[in-house]
């Protein structure tokens, strides 16, 4: 299973919309095959494509995106979207792609995305 915490810091920034209710918001990327779940950060933390929705943990808020809003952390390092544990986002031993759109507020000092071996898969 993907850390969470991880999953979600890095996956809001994926900012397209995916279900009816957001259709009427600009279309910034196609959808890629096999997605699992997709978590605008437009003024929610609900799974817009899933049934994987989240909640904001520790100081996480909404702010300006890319399109729309997006997720903020504050420069918080405790801050993030908590999303429980689900048999879709179990990706198993096999290959997996995670796409983010990422804006840092200062020059980032430490590598952004932990080493794929602290990602308990």
């Amino acid at each position: 299973m993907i850390n969470k915490r991880f999953l979600m810091a890095i996956l809001p920034a994926i900012v397209s919309m995916a279900t009816e209710a957001a259709q009427a918001e600009p279309f910034c990327a196609p959808l890629p095959s096999g997605l699992v779940s997709w978590w605008t950060g437009n003024q929610t933390a609900n799974d817009a494509w899933g049934a994987n929705n989240g909640v904001l943990q520790n100081g996480a808020i909404y702010a300006a995106g890319k399109v729309s809003d997006a997720f903020s952390f504050n420069d918080s390092q405790s801050a993030y979207v908590s999303v429980p544990d689900s048999p879709s986002l179990n990706v198993g031993t096999g290959d997996f792609s995670m796409e983010a759109w990422v804006k840092a507020n200062s020059p980032v000092t430490t590598h952004p995305c932990p080493p794929s071996d602290t990602l308990n898969v």
